[in-house]
């Protein structure tokens, strides 16, 4: 699972917002309940999971938690995604190249190609200290590629 993962299972999700939906309750019976797209004024709601969980409509749905919780997450997702997707940009890898401080150029392989010194950090890395890339922070973001 990738960060690109979640995005496209989002964007592939039903658009609208999403709110808790219930059957209502009567005579103290507390009803079902589950999650539906708000429809626009003059159309019908658009149900995401079902309030009642057989065929006949006399099961218990989800929990009033459990609907709360699927509903608020189809905004909090995209709303993390893009938080995290910030700090993965702020945390950029830098590449540093060898220089021959006698010639003062570029040390270049064989090849011709410019010997790289390290990747750094560009967030974490100063003018005093260097962070390899991936630092800390990017490592724990990735542990989501390990599941």
């Amino acid at each position: 699972m990738s960060l690109k993962d979640i995005r496209e299972r989002f964007e592939a999700s039903t658009k609208g917002e999403w709110v808790v939906g219930s059957t209502g309750g009567v005579d103290g019976w507390s009803g079902h309940y589950g999650v539906k797209v708000k429809a626009d004024e003059g159309s019908y709601d658009y149900r995401i999971t079902p309030y009642h969980t057989d065929w006949e409509g006399y099961g218990d749905g989800m929990s009033p938690l459990d609907a709360e919780f699927t509903a608020a997450a189809h905004q909090d997702v995209p709303a993390m995604l893009d938080v995290l997707e910030e700090i993965l940009t702020l945390h950029a890898p830098e590449t540093k190249y060898e220089l021959d401080l006698a010639s003062f150029s570029w040390v270049k392989d064989e090849n011709g190609e410019q010997v790289v010194e390290a990747v750094l950090c560009s967030e974490c890395s100063g003018s005093d200290d260097s962070v390899s890339w991936p630092c800390a922070t990017v490592q724990a973001i990735q542990k989501l590629d390990a599941r």
